[in-house]
């Protein structure tokens, strides 16, 4: 029983430090939208398309927005060139099987030493 229970206790530990790390990922993300000069308008909408890219992907609406904050840092404009960039992020994510944060931080580096 106590075998079961302790699975059990496990199960929801990381459950809870999932959602918590998804939740924190996304807040650091709509900071990095609104130090880029993004209204909270503009950081919505940010958010709501980088959703609407991931979805049916196996790329987590947290790893795109961290990888979208990292390529503004890089000087990725919000819109569409964010929106472009995180739609070859997954795509290049599920064609190499690497991670959306290894191929941000790949695509980050290279925007950074273009500029």
């Amino acid at each position: 029983m106590s075998k079961a229970a302790g699975a059990a206790s496990k199960v929801l530990q990381d459950a809870l430090s999932a959602g918590y790390n998804r939740i924190t990922t996304l807040e650091k993300a709509d900071i990095q939208f609104r130090n880029m000069g993004l209204s909270a308008g503009d950081t919505k909408r940010q958010l709501a398309d980088l959703n609407d890219i991931v979805t049916g992907t196996s790329t987590s609406l947290a790893d795109a927005a961290a990888a979208a904050a990292m390529l503004g840092g890089a000087g990725v404009a919000a819109g569409d060139d964010m929106n472009n960039a995180v739609k070859a992020l997954v795509n290049i994510s599920a064609a190499s099987g690497a991670s959306a944060q290894d191929i941000g931080l790949v695509m980050m580096q290279i925007k950074a030493s273009a500029s």
